[in-house]
């Protein structure tokens, strides 16, 4: 089943593309939708789709802009861009990024059909040029990030752990569990018998029952994730020190914005920086994407506001939120509780 998730700001293209679907093949399943580039950022590293459709035109964060923020962190995803617009140039410059296919609007049953036949045949060549070597490509990445952490290297060493992790996505979770604790062991091993010798650090090992209680791929994957961020940040000594100056100018920027509509192609632009290597870097520097950063701040500040007795709806515009719906969902998504029932808690 080919999971697909659909970028697009009109609900009414995003129902009638997941009827044609269902009469087209019973082996897609939209899994999700976002209706802007900025929520669609996050969703998208949340649920690693195999298929993205992606409008052009969607607010927030354009759908060029967004693909080229995201690609380098999904690089197994099919990306297909929509538009109603006859422009060569908007297609020029999304086959530059690797999109599979543009599709010209209104998006019809024979075009779709055309489009999955497309996709499906290129994966079969990817997996015959692929062969037997997923394996040998494990231990190579693997040995890679030991040596890193070895030699101290600690810049870019999650966008390798994130590569193992995405080798082991489609495996036996049994499989996944065994290969990526065996991982895991080691490279804390290492880290702490080698790479902190004369400081005092108190080893923290994982641990086996931790990870056979987990029930699905993503638990795993932020097992892993956890374990080996932990190692980064003890690597990097004084986080905010040692994090890239650019990045240190950006997080002072969205202190001062964060109840400003902003996205990553503003962010780039503040620091001169390409939008898809500025992704990598805010989330390797920082330890998580832009926009749970962004999301963090907002919920903080919003949880301060709703104490000081602001309404509902006046806490959801001054922290930069224009959906009030979506606000609602978003808090209680990150606090457990409504912003009506925080606000009671903090009464009594």
């Amino acid at each position: 089943m080919k999971r697909i998730i659909i970028i697009e700001d009109e609900k009414i293209v995003i129902n009638g593309i997941k009827a044609m679907l269902k009469r087209i093949s019973g082996g897609y399943q939209v899994v999700d939708s976002a209706n802007d580039g900025i929520s669609g950022f996050d969703l998208l590293l949340r649920e690693r789709p195999d298929i993205v459709l992606c409008d052009i035109r969607i607010p927030g964060m354009d759908g060029l802009s967004l693909i080229e923020a995201v690609k380098p962190l999904l690089p197994d995803t099919i990306f297909v861009v929509m538009s109603g617009f006859r422009e060569y140039e908007y297609a020029k410059k999304a086959l530059s990024l690797g999109v599979v296919e543009y599709v010209e609007k209104p998006v019809t049953i024979p075009k779709l059909a055309v489009l999955m036949e497309k996709i499906n045949k290129m994966e079969k060549i990817n997996k015959a040029e692929a062969g037997t070597g997923t394996g040998e490509r494990f231990e190579t990445i693997s040995k890679t990030i030991l040596k890193k952490i070895r030699d101290n290297e600690w810049a870019n060493l999650m966008d390798c752990v994130e590569e193992l992790i995405r080798m082991k996505s489609r495996d036996d979770l049994a499989d996944c569990k065994k290969e990526l604790f065996r991982f895991v062991c080691v490279a804390s091993t290492v880290f702490y018998e080698e790479n902190v010798s004369g400081k005092r650090m108190t080893p923290h090992l994982p641990s086996l029952s931790n990870m056979e209680i987990l029930a699905c791929h993503q638990d795993v994957d932020t097992y892993v994730q956890v374990i080996m961020k932990d190692i980064v940040r003890k690597m990097s000594g004084d986080g905010y020190k040692a994090m890239h100056k650019g990045i240190r100018q950006l997080l002072e920027y969205i202190h001062e914005n964060y109840n400003r509509d902003i996205g990553l192609t503003e962010l780039s632009d503040f620091i001169h920086m390409n939008p898809a290597y500025l992704s990598v870097l805010f989330k390797e520097e920082v330890g998580m994407s832009f926009i749970k950063y962004l999301t963090q701040i907002r919920i903080e500040k919003a949880k301060g506001l709703l104490a000081e007795n602001y309404k509902n709806t006046e806490v959801c515009r001054m922290v930069g939120y224009q959906n009030y719906p979506y606000f609602c969902e978003i808090f209680k998504k990150e606090t457990g509780k409504t912003p009506g029932e925080f606000r009671n808690s903090k009464r009594g």
